[in-house]
């Protein structure tokens, strides 16, 4: 009789088009479940809005939806209590269905650290090899922008999970080479660190954009520059908006459309906008995904910011969302960050890593020429999505890893 490889996949979130993660998982669960020797099992959980089934999968996928209580407009208490419990919330699932002695290999996502107690439980009964992906490194982030303190209860017990999936993981699949540095004050073993670049489909854009949305997009007397996407405390909130506020001083062919905002996030940055009397700046709520895309393929640009208090290295699903559709994007990052020199080497944007709002309004200016005078190509961009991010590539790189541990 043939047996498969049954692979056990943990992300919060799948198949959703609202969320990156939701996406990435979908994408490289596709690409792996075409090796016809794998049987994939996803446990997700049933996200409320964030949950929309959109497509058909192969017959080696099934989809294990759990009832969960998160809700993004939850209050943080709730939302942080309802993540803390994801591994139990599983693992009373996958006891109820008598599942734990039945998988060969691991997968789970993590922006979230409470997986870790999951996979230790799955490996008392399965020799499994287990892959983290890796995206934020928290709570190092949280510390950085003085969220936590260091050396205080919360962080231990932040600290605490995070150890404990590391833990769990023979391979830590990081996204820039430049967090090696991190991992090498804290883990012995260095050899379970790899890199393994975010992947993403180029995306082609034939979608209409609604009468509605069109009223408040001034396509066809500015240059539309776009945000899409949470604007916390983690990208910098106040810093991007004096740099609108002073390239609409420098030059005013430029307009700016922050989309999908958090509605705290929205309160704040509407009240800051007022504040810097803001004329070349409009706030949307969220999009579908078909219609983002749209209005980003008629775009000038991409925006993104990350604070510059960050010691670790991050790649925006911002910036790569745009780039699939090939518009070239302007960003705000901490200095040293590996994207700088990948957006530079790439023709793909470019990046200002300070404090300054009129340098970095000047390095905006500079980028917006060069686009205009076509010094950076939708087909060019869109290329190095298509050699360099490819799900095909990614999975491939997981497979080989789990095949070296046959």
């Amino acid at each position: 009789m043939y047996t498969y490889k049954r692979i056990a996949i943990f992300t919060e979130y799948f198949d959703s088009s609202k969320t990156s993660a939701g996406q990435h998982m979908t994408d490289l669960t596709i690409e792996l479940s075409k090796n016809k020797d794998f049987f994939i099992d996803i446990y997700t959980f049933k996200n409320h809005e964030d949950h929309t089934v959109t497509k058909k999968y192969s017959e080696n996928i099934k989809i294990h939806r759990i009832k969960n209580g998160k809700k993004r407009s939850s209050s943080l208490f709730s939302r942080a209590i309802s993540e803390i419990l994801i591994s139990f919330k599983v693992y009373i699932y996958i006891r109820k269905h008598k599942m734990h002695r039945s998988f060969d290999n691991i997968i789970w996502y993590s922006p979230t650290i409470f997986w870790g107690p999951l996979v230790m439980y799955l490996k008392l009964f399965n020799k499994t090899k287990n892959i983290l992906i890796l995206r934020d490194i928290f709570p190092r982030w949280a510390v950085d922008l003085n969220l936590i303190k260091p050396n205080s209860i919360h962080y231990y017990f932040f600290r605490f999970f995070e150890l404990l999936q590391y833990r769990a993981a023979d391979i830590i699949a990081i996204q820039a080479d430049g967090n090696k540095d991190f991992f090498g004050s804290k883990l012995r073993n260095m050899s379970k660190i790899i890199t393994l670049k975010t992947w993403y489909h180029p995306v082609n854009s034939l979608n209409q954009i609604s009468d509605a949305v069109l009223k408040k997009i001034p396509f066809e007397d500015k240059k539309i520059c776009v945000y899409a996407g949470n604007l916390g405390i983690a990208q910098n909130q106040e810093l991007l908006l004096k740099i609108v506020a002073e390239i609409n001083q420098y030059n005013d062919d430029h307009h700016f459309i922050f989309i999908g905002l958090k509605n705290s996030d929205r309160i704040l940055v509407e009240k800051l906008a007022k504040k810097l009397n803001l004329t070349n700046f409009t706030s949307i709520e969220s999009l579908s995904i078909n219609e983002l895309n749209a209005v980003l393929d008629k775009s000038h640009m991409g925006i993104f910011s990350l604070d510059s208090r960050h010691t670790t290295h991050n790649i925006p699903g911002k910036f790569l969302h745009y780039i699939s559709l090939g518009i070239p994007s302007f960003g705000i990052t901490n200095e040293n960050n590996d994207l700088n020199l990948i957006m530079k080497n790439n023709n793909l944007g470019n990046t200002y890593s300070g404090h300054n709002s009129k340098e970095a309004a000047i390095a905006f200016l500079k980028l917006s020429k060069q686009i205009s005078n076509e010094e950076y190509t939708k087909d060019a961009i869109k290329r190095y999505v298509t050699v360099e991010l490819a799900p095909k590539k990614a999975a491939t790189k997981i497979i080989n890893l789990f095949n070296s541990y046959i």
